[in-house]
């Protein structure tokens, strides 16, 4: 009852809305009944205001009236309610300490479900970007790996993608200020993040000049040296949020690069990570149709469905199958969105603790049911 008054006097303009149709209702009856007396309609209106009064002076009085009701009333309850827990102060303690857990904890759950499941993934159009799983269809088995090989192909021949992009993880060792530790990395292929539609934090991301410097100082070239990527989560935890660190060289595995970039929170494509670094194939794995340990995502064009982007992934498959036989015989492609690969198997355990914590509210409320129930027999 407190509640739904206090709720009241915020919601004023219904209320005035209500006062107004009511008074022009009752203004409406008098006329008609001035009319059917035989008065003339502007005659009637014009008597049937005179004799109700000024409307806005009588909307002025009944707002006012109904303001102080409210006020006198809510204080009246909260009197009341201040009595009851004089009266009781660790029964109250009880009922607020029980409800209080529970609703907190509840509150906590919610907010990290609607962080991950809920709230959209944050890239640009994150409905159009889909990962591409190779498929071995006799099998019946389903991975998430690609061949390089093939995914060469897709780039060249396919044209359901705006875009697609191939990442690999790597492993590297962290030199800086003397502090050396294992860093995870994925190695990402040219137009990665142009795909992902995100832009970074600080400084840049990847430029084609970028893959050209790496694959110089694969082999050996004294020219300019590699560039790097950080992981936000990293970048507050290694150098301490530091924003001068753009522009910073470190070693990596013995190899000189330099930070270009930190990727806002939350930027986690594919999977969580440290760091991003350019990708650049030798020739020996370009062909390669055999070793799958690349993942590929891509960005569907404009008005294709996933149905239809993966029928034309197939077709080509079916004749990369005819073309490689040994490689690709009975291996096929599937498409999956981007926000089910991310969530994969956990989306069902957010789901239950969704579940769960509203279960805890409601155990919660049933207890300090009971207990009322308790206290006043």
């Amino acid at each position: 009852m407190m509640w739904r008054r206090l709720v009241g006097l915020f919601r004023r303009t219904r209320i005035e809305q209500d006062l107004l149709d009511e008074m022009n209702d009752h203004l409406e009856r008098e006329s008609a009944h001035r009319q059917s007396l035989g008065m003339p309609a502007h005659e009637a209106r014009r008597q049937a205001r005179a004799a109700f009064g000024g409307v806005e002076k009588t909307r002025e009085e009944l707002r006012s009236r109904h303001l102080l009701t409210e006020l006198y009333d809510a204080g009246r309850d909260l009197r009341i309610a201040a009595r009851r827990i004089g009266r009781a102060p660790r029964y109250a303690l009880i009922v607020v300490t029980t409800i209080g857990l529970a609703t907190g904890g509840a509150g906590t759950v919610f907010s990290a479900v609607d962080g991950v499941l809920l709230k959209p993934l944050p890239y640009q159009h994150a409905h159009e970007v889909v990962t591409v799983w190779q498929t071995k269809t006799a099998e019946g088995v389903l991975q998430d790996d690609v061949a390089v090989g093939n995914y060469l192909d897709w780039v060249n021949e396919l044209r359901s993608f705006t875009s697609l992009v191939a990442a690999n993880p790597y492993a590297v060792n962290l030199k800086e200020q003397g502090a050396t530790e294992v860093a995870e990395a994925w190695t990402v292929t040219e137009g990665f993040f142009d795909m992902a539609g995100t832009q970074p934090l600080l400084g840049r991301t990847f430029r084609p000049e970028d893959f050209s410097a790496s694959a110089a100082q694969a082999a050996g070239d004294s020219r300019p040296p590699g560039v790097a990527i950080l992981d936000y989560a990293f970048w507050q935890r290694r150098f301490g949020g530091d924003p001068s660190v753009v522009g910073r060289t470190v070693t990596m595995d013995g190899a000189s690069q330099t930070i270009i970039g930190v990727m806002p929170a939350g930027f986690t494509l594919p999977e969580p990570t440290d760091l991003w670094l350019p990708n650049v194939w030798d020739e020996s794995q370009k062909v390669d149709r055999f070793g799958t340990y690349i993942k590929v995502i891509g960005r569907l064009a404009p008005g294709v469905s996933i149905a239809q982007a993966e029928g034309e992934l197939n077709a080509l498959m079916g004749r990369l199958s005819e073309q490689y036989p040994r490689a690709n015989s009975g291996v096929g492609a599937r498409l999956i969105p981007l926000s089910d690969f991310v969530l994969g198997k956990h989306r069902a355990l957010l789901y239950v603790l969704l579940c769960a914590a509203g279960l805890l509210v409601a155990i919660a409320l049933a207890n300090v049911a009971a207990l009322e129930i308790t206290r006043r027999a």
